[in-house]
């Protein structure tokens, strides 16, 4: 099942659906302890490290991608989750950066080259 998903309760049933219509019904029955907790505010993904450097000093420097590029945003909002970066190229296309394993996806010959990094770049029309 493919997110988004959301949940609906009943006392002796949950129905979680996606936007697909997709459907998994739970029935209950039998409660042995309820209990919640609130968690506060979720504070997203945290990150760490080399990760986190890399992401903020190609942010600061992000022609090193490719000449003439602009930055977005830093943890650009996708339907499947954050993006690292979401730039624009010298022609205008979108291009989100995601840091990554060993994964690297061009469109075209002018995307930028990786010689030490592995990132995975996907463009997308305007």
């Amino acid at each position: 099942m493919s997110p988004p998903c959301w949940l609906i309760e009943e006392p002796d049933l949950w129905v979680v659906e996606n936007k697909a219509g997709e459907k998994l019904i739970i029935s209950v029955e039998e409660i042995l302890h309820d209990l919640k907790h609130e968690l506060g505010v979720d504070p997203g993904l945290v990150k760490d490290g080399v990760e986190a450097h890399l992401q903020e000093l190609l942010a600061e420097h992000v022609t090193t991608l490719g000449d003439g590029w602009k930055l977005v945003r830093r943890e650009f909002p996708t339907p499947i989750g954050p993006v690292d970066l979401m730039c624009r190229d010298s022609a205008g296309v979108s291009v989100a950066w995601r840091s990554s394993g060993a994964v690297r996806s061009t469109v075209s010959s002018s995307s930028p080259a990786t010689s030490n990094c592995s990132i995975a770049i996907r463009c997308w029309p305007r």
